[in-house]
């Protein structure tokens, strides 16, 4: 029963304009815009757009909205066979979005289709919804599945008697085994299959159909399956000599449409013309239709094959003279001169053509051929010419010239244009030709006419129950025009805000006020969540994630999570943060607090302070961050003397990070380059940067990526702290050493450290995305500047597999030292593991 409030709400009011609303509205600014612009008309316009609501009227000054409800929760009881998102999924419906209510009355028939397809033929359904007065809906789903029904036998029925051996066949050709699941879709699709096997015995009219499925015993079926015949036609070839008949009746065309004279003649035509361009020039076909009874006729099929022609000699064309001698076949020499026409087209020769002159010899039944090349001359495009616009292109000049080239740097400057906001924008081309005796320079020439360029318009936002349209607002484009890199940029910035599960933008080009208007149509996710992870990898051992988290908090944004991980090395992580994902300009802040302790090879650490933190999308690939952090530092279980053991350090750190790689999380090209540059203060006083920069190169089914890793502190080894220094080693750096293994000369860290990492890799199995491994690392840390001066560099090789993933890559690899010290181990077994839970 739906409940339909009887008396509109008032929502707002704003001079003289009011909205009404069956239910209470999400969070929009319908009247800001109304109050800017005046326009009602794009204001329904936009509205219409979301697709929430059933009907939009205005009249008097009144808007009048009747908005659809919305879903709130799923109720599923009595689906024991499958999950409740196989069956939402099924049914079309997600909760937190708009309930439509003629697909409401269809959720029943498709969710009892998909049952019927998993044989469960009695399973019944029934729905219920209830609407409270705020517009939420609570879907009720109950199924009663019933049994899982099997093929207990097929039964045919049939105008004609059908013999036992034949009933085997069909079963045969159905392929569905006694005591198989009857799945209803399964069994439409193998009886289409019988029907065409029919054809393939001469039913060329015949229909097969499912007549019933009959239950019997508690979860057995039979299935019936009505066959009509029709006539049988049986295919008789006279003459064939050189052909079997299997390759013939390939070019029959009755098979699947029918008998009629239209489909006999046209047969006719197919075999005829197949002969001739297999060289038997002199053939003919003649098809006679003969009816032996009243349900089964005769297609007599007489070839006259005659003499296959020999191709006695070429003239004009070596590339074919292999085929002198030999039966002569126009289909393979067309071939084979098309082909290399379309080479020489590639190649710049556009006038590039080819005339075959035949001459038969009927009476030694031989063709003898003259075959002329006209190359003309070749067409280079050597320049383009940009007018009244500044534009760049991808084209690297000269290049052979064909028409496409400067056809597809056409449309993509038309796209160029309407990405920038040029939607009246025109582009003409022009090709200047200019003889050169060799060949033909050819200049493309480009002439813009951009037009006005369209302004931003209005921005409708929609859908929000918590969140403020007006936090929304300040993170989007403050731009006077319209570009569409902008917008991009917004709706990615939205996304990682992680507080959407779904985003509508839609925009409207509005010509006569030379503006685009948008409409952002969110969803809210949930607003408090766990997440959790687990993982392995031979460097930290076992590793647990864990962190509670409350979204969109007092309208604006805010978040705040706990968060704790541990390995069971003894490592370990506390921390609470408080920030927003929505500070104006892309930008996100948090404020933390954390207690750390921290397990290294040659010492621990314990760890706790404060820090805030801010970053900023700058583009889609290019990110910055800001951070201060105040801690104090403890350090215990040391195994090389040290004279600091406890410290107060305050840093400031800068971090900017570009990423072009593609795809992100398996990359093939493209590359990603990190900096991070610190200021440390308080107990000590250093500047420290790093930087990371990998690239990646495909050739044929290889990628290849080098990573170089640069660090260095401002500071002499011995006045660091030894949880200031530097170590190498383990999967993330030099790989075949253990984690930070690689101490320095003294064994106890260093100032400076720089590796290269390089790897093949080469994929075994596409499916499991399952790549081969190789690689070869080098690196070291440095202490001194004499040290540096030598500049050695430990290295390793090794093999492995790897398989990314988007939540983490699953890597096994063998690595060996090529320069293994004494005590080291010669190999070094690595396993990491990611899964998320």
């Amino acid at each position: 029963m739906y409940i339909i409030v009887a008396v509109l709400l008032l929502i707002s009011v704003c001079y003289g304009f009011s909205i009404k609303s069956n239910y209470p509205l999400p969070k929009n600014n319908i009247k800001q815009i109304y109050q800017k612009t005046g326009d009602i008309k794009l204001i329904i316009s936009m509205l219409e757009k979301t697709k929430d609501f059933e009907r939009i009227e205005y009249k008097d000054g009144k808007l009048f909205l009747w908005r659809k409800p919305v879903i709130r929760k799923i109720f599923l009881k009595g689906n024991k066979s499958f999950w409740e998102r196989e069956i939402t999924g099924v049914a079309g419906i997600i909760e937190k979005h708009s309930l439509d209510i003629e697909s409401v009355k269809k959720i029943p028939l498709r969710i009892k289709q998909f049952y019927l397809d998993n044989g469960y033929l009695n399973a019944s359904i029934d729905l219920s919804i209830t609407i409270n007065l705020e517009g939420f809906a609570d879907v009720y789903i109950y199924i009663n599945e019933g049994k899982q029904f099997k093929l207990n036998n097929i039964r045919f029925l049939s105008d004609v008697e059908i013999e036992k051996k034949n009933e085997k066949t069909f079963k045969k050709i159905i392929d569905l085994k006694r005591g198989s699941v009857l799945r209803y879709q399964l069994v439409l699709e193998r009886l289409e299959k019988l029907s065409d096997y029919l054809k393939e015995i001469g039913y060329y009219e015949n229909i097969v159909s499912l007549q019933s499925i009959k239950t019997i015993k508690k979860d057995k079926a039979d299935l019936y399956v009505n066959i009509s015949f029709g006539t049988k036609y049986t295919v008789v070839f006279e003459g064939l000599k050189s052909f079997k008949e299997e390759k013939l009746k390939k070019l029959l065309t009755f098979v699947d449409s029918g008998v009629s004279v239209y489909q006999i003649n046209k047969t006719r035509e197919n075999i005829k013309n197949f002969l001739i361009q297999k060289g038997f020039l002199d053939s003919d076909v003649d098809i006679s239709l003969v009816q032996k009874s009243d349900f089964e006729s005769l297609i007599r099929i007489k070839v006259f094959e005659g003499n296959r022609y020999i191709l006695k000699e070429i003239k004009g064309f070596s590339k074919l003279n292999s085929l002198v001698g030999k039966p002569y076949s126009r289909e393979k020499v067309k071939d084979i001169l098309d082909r290399y026409i379309n080479q020489l087209i590639e190649s710049g020769f556009l006038t590039a053509k080819y005339r075959i002159f035949e001459n038969i010899d009927r009476k030694n039944k031989t063709v003898s051929l003259s075959i002329e090349i006209i190359r003309g001359k070749k067409f280079v495009l050597e320049k383009i010419r940009i007018k009244n616009f500044s534009i760049k292109y991808s084209v690297k000049l000269p290049v052979p010239y064909n028409g496409k080239i400067l056809l597809d740097l056409q449309e993509e400057f038309r796209k160029n244009l309407k990405d920038m906001g040029y939607f009246d924008g025109k582009v003409l081309l022009d090709v200047n030709i200019k003889d050169m005796k060799k060949y033909y320079s050819v200049e493309g020439v480009f002439t813009f006419f951009p037009g006005e360029r369209y302004k931003n318009g209005i921005t409708l936002i929609y859908g929000t129950y918590h969140l403020s349209p007006k936090v929304v607002l300040v993170n989007l484009s403050d731009s006077k025009y319209f570009k569409k890199s902008d917008f991009d940029l917004d709706l990615i910035n939205l996304y990682s805000t992680y507080m959407f599960d779904y985003i509508n933008p839609i925009t409207k080009v509005d010509a006569e006020k030379k503006e685009v208007d948008k409409l952002i149509f969110l969803h809210e996710d949930k607003r408090g969540l766990f997440q959790g992870s687990v993982g392995y990898n031979t460097d930290r051992q076992f590793r647990v994630q864990a962190s509670l988290i409350l979204k969109n908090l007092f309208n604006y944004g805010f978040e705040t999570f706990l968060y704790t991980e541990f390995t069971n090395l003894g490592s370990s992580i506390y921390k609470y943060s408080l920030g927003n994902r929505f500070i104006p300009k892309r930008m996100t802040g948090f404020m933390s607090i954390y207690k750390a302790t921290e397990i290294h090879r040659i010492y621990d650490l314990d760890t706790d302070g404060f820090e805030f933190s801010l970053s900023k999308l700058i583009t889609r690939n290019i990110k910055t961050s800001l951070l201060f952090r105040k801690t104090s530092n403890r350090i215990r279980n040391e195994t090389v003397n040290i004279d600091v053991r406890e410290y107060k350090a305050e840093r400031v750190s800068g971090l900017i990070n570009l990423d072009f790689r593609k795809p992100r999380y398996d990359p093939k090209s493209g590359y990603i380059y990190i900096f991070r540059l610190e200021k440390t203060f308080k107990d000590i006083d250093f500047f420290k940067f790093e930087t990371f920069f990998r690239y990646f190169f495909p050739f044929k089914k290889f990628v290849f990526s080098q990573r170089f890793g640069l660090g260095y502190v401002t500071e002499k080894t011995e006045n660091l702290p030894i949880s200031e220094r530097f170590f190498l080693g383990g999967l993330s750096t030099v790989r075949g050493f253990g984690y930070e293994e690689i101490k320095g000369i003294y064994e106890s860290g260093g100032n400076t450290f720089f590796f290269i990492n390089n790897d093949l890799k080469y994929p075994l199995y596409r499916p499991l995305n399952l790549y081969l491994l190789t690689f070869l690392d080098l690196g070291n840390v440095f202490v001194d500047e004499e040290d540096l001066k030598d500049f050695y560099l430990r290295q390793s090789v090794g093999v492995g597999v790897l398989v990314p993933t988007p939540v983490g890559s699953i890597i096994f690899d063998v690595a060996r030292k090529l320069d293994r010290k004494k005590g080291e181990s010669t190999y070094r077994f690595e396993l990491s593991i990611g899964i998320t839970f």
